[in-house]
């Protein structure tokens, strides 16, 4: 019985461990006039499926799953910039 709860206890803390490496980034995208630029895309580098589009006032939002902290935006006509 103290085995199980111990080994219950133990998963219950990797979990929320795992949990509270995830970072959540929003902010604004605009061009060097101060115009957002909707359709822009917005990728964490290295994690796989995780991106997000700018929407139309130009702004994003994602959660972070990965430990690069690395986010590679770009657009196409545009250079990419990480």
């Amino acid at each position: 019985m103290f085995k199980s709860l111990f080994c219950f206890k133990l998963l219950l803390l990797l979990c929320l461990g795992a949990y509270a490496q995830e970072r959540r980034l929003s902010g604004t995208i605009r061009d060097k006039d101060g115009s957002p630029l909707p359709g822009v895309t917005v990728i964490e580098k290295g994690v796989r499926n995780n991106g997000t589009v700018v929407q139309g006032d130009g702004n994003f939002a994602l959660t972070l799953k990965g430990s690069s902290n690395v986010v590679v935006v770009s657009l196409i006509g545009y250079e990419s910039r990480k």
